[in-house]
């Protein structure tokens, strides 16, 4: 319990914030290199090998966190956790990597003629030594913040060095997967630190159920959040997912950095729902929330106003079509931090699954609808529209249960006051759109998201948001 919750949280945020900009970069660079249709063909085959990595790793990412959590203070327990989640895990992925030779040979007649499924496949292969929930379980953000950067750079200096015409879509695929793989054998590096190895007084069955409940939710998860790419990519051209993806990514990468100010609750309140101490449960994400509010609501709005800007600077003109997309899709900042980093949270850590799993199912039953209904006539629009419209769906029931398991309050004065200053956030960026001209798309992308982030700042601070005033004591900016 001595680690600090907000360092964490920082930390978190800190890792999300460079697995932002990288594939911005990355993406802007890749984006004109490769042309919509290689960036599309690459995120099919990514697309199709997720769903076998899925299997590969159960549901233990979600599920182990919680387990070492519970378990680190006990050593010996903390041992056999960890070691008995492994075993199960390994045998998952030979699974699950057989059944993906299986698939590929029967798509193409023989196996792996197209090279980025062969690349792919080491995702698949790699993925038992994907031990990130140990360390999450320890609350080891700051490791895991610094290791994500170092293997960033590295990644960032092969995209440049490799991918070079729009020939090299298998370049970009390796670097992807080294993007991953990296992160998995640096994990492994630093295992003697929290864990030994013993084979004494294993007990895998213990773990089934609760693997089970979290794999399920895991695939329901999976269903409407890749389901999308995979109807495009039937139902569409390349460039259409292309577009597609591109407009998602600045949306999610955007999305999952709030997130991970909420996803450090999960073994803190393991801890709390443990011990039953719901005073500190309710503070806590009643915090959270206010946060999590206070960056998600500007960025939502900040992305809609900006699109074409986004767009235009990041991908290029030849991008242009994704710029209505990610105007469908800019909700998504908004709702994804509060499904994946408050209420999905909550259900999880108090051993909730079952609603939390029925959340999710609703989800994918609802998506796969909605793309059914609207890829065919709005293409990646409709991708988009049916994409929001299911994480509305999901937020909606995942409050009704959360609530079920412990009341809180979510209105409260800092988020008004979040509320109001988003409203000085768009009066300012729309009269830069009509009273400043400016020609240069790069420019006046700068120019508004300044005056929309000093604009949205100086509300906070004038309507006295509290969290505003925590949050810039803590770094040092007032005191």
């Amino acid at each position: 319990m001595s680690k600090s919750i907000a360092k964490n949280a920082v930390f978190n945020m800190g890792y999300n914030a460079v697995s932002v900009i990288f594939p911005l970069v990355t993406s802007a660079y890749v984006a004109r290199t490769l042309g919509a249709s290689g960036v599309g063909e690459v995120s099919s085959a990514q697309n199709l090998a997720t769903y076998f990595t899925m299997i590969a790793t159960l549901g233990i990412p979600s599920y182990g966190v919680r387990a070492i959590a519970q378990a680190r203070i006990h050593k010996e327990e903390c041992n056999r956790t960890f070691l008995e989640l492994f075993v199960i895990n390994l045998f998952s992925t030979v699974f699950s990597l057989a059944c993906y030779a299986v698939l590929i040979l029967s798509l193409d007649k023989t196996l792996f003629s197209n090279p980025l499924h062969a690349i792919f496949a080491s995702l698949i292969a790699m993925s038992i030594f994907n031990i990130e929930w140990l360390y999450q379980g320890f609350e080891e953000y700051k490791y895991i913040t610094i290791r994500s950067i170092l293997i960033k750079i590295i990644s960032f200096i092969l995209i440049f060095l490799f991918v070079k015409t729009e020939d090299d879509v298998n370049y970009y695929a390796i670097v992807i997967c080294f993007g991953s793989v990296g992160n998995y054998l640096l994990n492994l590096s630093q295992l003697k630190k929290y864990v030994s190895i013993t084979f004494k007084g294993l007990d895998l069955k213990r773990h089934f159920k609760p693997i089970i409940t979290f794999f399920a939710a895991v695939i329901a998860v999976e269903v409407y959040t890749l389901l999308d790419v995979t109807m495009l990519t039937y139902m569409c051209h390349p460039e259409n997912v292309g577009y597609y993806s591109n407009a998602s990514k600045i949306v999610k990468i955007v999305a999952n950095t709030i997130t991970a100010i909420g996803a450090v609750l999960l073994p803190r309140l393991s801890l709390y729902f443990v011990s039953r101490n719901e005073k500190q449960i309710k503070k806590l994400i009643s915090n959270f929330f206010d946060v999590i509010t206070m960056f998600s609501l500007p960025c939502c709005i900040g992305i809609y106003l900006t699109a074409d800007e986004l767009i235009s600077v990041l991908f290029g003109t030849s991008f242009s079509p994704a710029a209505t997309t990610i105007r469908f899709l800019c909700p998504l900042a908004a709702l994804l931090p509060l499904s994946g980093g408050i209420f999905a949270q909550i259900l999880q850590t108090s051993g909730k699954e079952k609603y939390y799993f029925m959340c999710v199912c609703t989800g994918a039953v609802v998506n796969i609808v909605l793309n059914a209904l609207l890829i065919g006539r709005l293409q990646e629009n409709g991708a988009a529209l049916a994409s929001v419209l299911t994480e509305l769906c999901v937020n909606i029931v995942m409050l009704a249960f959360a609530q079920k398991v412990i009341h809180i309050d979510y209105i409260s004065r800092d988020f008004i006051t979040s509320l109001m200053s988003c409203a000085l956030l768009v009066v300012l960026v729309k009269m830069v759109n009509l009273f400043v001209p400016i020609h240069s798309d790069l420019l006046l992308l700068l120019i508004e998201v300044i005056v929309g982030v000093v604009g949205y700042l100086t509300g906070l601070l004038v309507l006295k948001n509290s969290k505003c005033y925590m949050i810039l004591k803590k770094i040092h900016i007032i005191k």
